[in-house]
C-alpha cells in the first residue's frame, strides 16, 4: 500500500501530533509499505515555486527533521497546494491537520482513498477562522480520530457520518520503569506549553501554593520554548526539548507526580509517558485524559477547581502507601496501549 501523509510546515520541533504520524510512518513502513511525508506550506508564487523546483533538483530533500529518528525508506517533502496536485497519485492519503484537509479533500482521487486523521478540536489555532475546523469535518473524508471523547465532539458536527478510533500509544521500548517507584523524593513535573488550552500559568499557580505547604518539593518543568507570558519560578529547574531519555530517567522517572493542568486534550500524550514511567499523574476530568486513566491508577479532578488540584498532590505527597500502589497501577495499566495493536488497526482502515 502506498500511504501519504500530509502535515502542516514542518518547523523542526517536538511536536505530540507529529510525533504520532512519524510513529505511525515508521511503523508502516517496517511493515513493507510505501510510505510518503508531505509537509504542506501553503500557497506560494509563480517565483517561489521555481525556487522550489530548484532546490528538488539540487539537494533532492529540502526537510530536516533532527528531533526524531524517521526511517530512511520515508520520503519527505515540502509541497504548496499546487504542486501537491502533482505528488500524490495512486495513494492512501491522510491529512492530519484542520490546515491540510482541505488540500486532501480537492486532491483528484477517489474519496475512498482519501482520509482526514482528527488529533484534536484545533479551534484553539489562532490560524484559523471561526467555523473553519469545524467545516473541515463535513468535506468527503473519512473521518479516523484517537479518543472516543473527541469523537463525540466531532459528532456533534457531522452526526450522520462514521466516524473511527484509533486510540494514541507510547513506545515500551523508550518509556518504562527504570527509577523504582517507592522511595521516590517529592518531585513533581509538568509539561510548559505556549498553547493557552495547555493553562502553563494555572499549573505555576497550582505549584505556587503547593511550595508553600511543601517547601523542599522539588519541581521540574520541560517544554520547548518558553512563551513570554509564561515566567518560571526560580525554585524550579527547566529542561528544553527534553530527549526520551531525559523524560524517563530524569523527569518522569524521578517524579512521584507529573501535573497535567490543560483544559483540552485530544489524546494527552505525556500522561501516558509519566505513568509508564512509574509517575502518578493528576490532571482534569476532560476528554483525551480520562479515555486512558483509569480511576485506580490517576486522579481525575474538576478541571475548573484549582483546590481540587492542590487537594489531590497533597494527599499523594502525604501518603506514600496511596501514591506507589496508583503509580504501579498505572504503569501497568497504560500497557494496554501500544503501536502495535493501534497500528494494525489503522492499516486495516486505510486498506479497506
Amino acid at each position: 500500500m502506498n500511504i501519504t501523509f500530509v502535515l502542516p510546515k514542518n518547523n523542526d520541533t517536538p511536536v505530540g501530533g507529529y510525533k504520532i504520524v512519524f510513529q505511525y510512518a515508521n511503523f508502516f513502513v517496517a511493515r513493507g509499505h510505501n510510505v510518503s511525508i508531505v509537509f504542506r506550506i501553503g500557497k506560494r508564487s509563480f517565483l517561489g515555486r521555481m525556487k522550489h523546483a530548484f532546490h528538488m533538483v539540487s539537494f533532492a530533500h529540502d526537510t530536516s527533521i533532527n528531533w526524531f529518528k524517521l526511517d530512511s525508506r520515508i520520503k519527505t517533502r515540502n509541497f504548496d497546494d499546487v504542486e501537491i496536485h502533482k505528488y500524490i497519485k495512486n495513494a492512501v492519503v491522510v491529512a492530519t491537520h484542520w490546515s491540510t484537509a482541505i488540500s486532501v479533500h480537492n486532491l483528484k482521487l477517489e474519496s475512498k482513498y482519501k482520509y482526514y486523521f482528527v488529533q484534536d478540536f484545533e479551534t484553539f489555532d489562532p490560524m484559523a477562522k471561526k467555523g473553519q475546523v469545524e467545516a473541515t469535518y463535513k468535506l468527503s473524508l473519512n473521518v479516523i480520530t484517537i479518543s472516543e471523547g473527541l469523537k463525540k465532539i466531532i459528532q456533534e458536527y457531522i452526526p450522520n457520518k462514521k466516524i473511527q478510533v484509533v486510540e494514541n500509544f507510547f513506545l515500551k521500548e523508550q518509556f518504562f520503569v527504570e527509577n523504582p517507584i517507592k522511595g521516590r523524593g517529592q518531585v513533581l513535573s509538568m509539561l510548559i506549553h505556549s498553547r493557552g488550552t495547555k493553562r502553563s500559568e494555572f499549573g505555576i499557580e497550582i505549584i505556587d501554593n503547593l511550595k508553600k505547604r511543601f517547601p523542599k518539593m522539588r519541581i521540574i518543568f520541560f517544554g520547548g520554548m518558553i512563551p513570554e507570558k509564561v515566567k518560571i519560578p526560580d525554585y524550579a529547574e527547566f529542561y528544553k526539548n527534553a530527549n526520551v531519555e531525559q523524560l524517563r530517567k530524569e523527569i518522569y522517572g524521578n517524579s512521584q507526580i507529573y501535573l497535567m493542568p490543560t483544559e483540552q486534550e485530544g489524546w494527552g500524550l505525556t500522561g501516558m509517558e509519566a505513568m509508564a514511567s512509574g509517575a502518578v499523574v493528576v490532571a482534569g476530568n476532560i476528554p483525551g485524559i480520562a479515555d486512558y486513566i483509569l480511576p485506580t491508577d490517576g486522579i481525575l479532578v474538576n478541571v475548573a477547581d484549582k483546590q481540587a488540584y492542590i487537594y489531590a498532590v497533597s494527599e499523594l505527597l502525604q501518603n506514600e502507601n496511596a501514591r506507589v500502589i496508583r503509580a504501579k497501577n498505572g504503569a501497568e495499566s497504560i500497557k494496554r496501549f501500544s503501536i502495535e495493536k493501534s497500528g494494525q488497526k489503522l492499516e486495516q482502515i486505510l486498506e479497506n
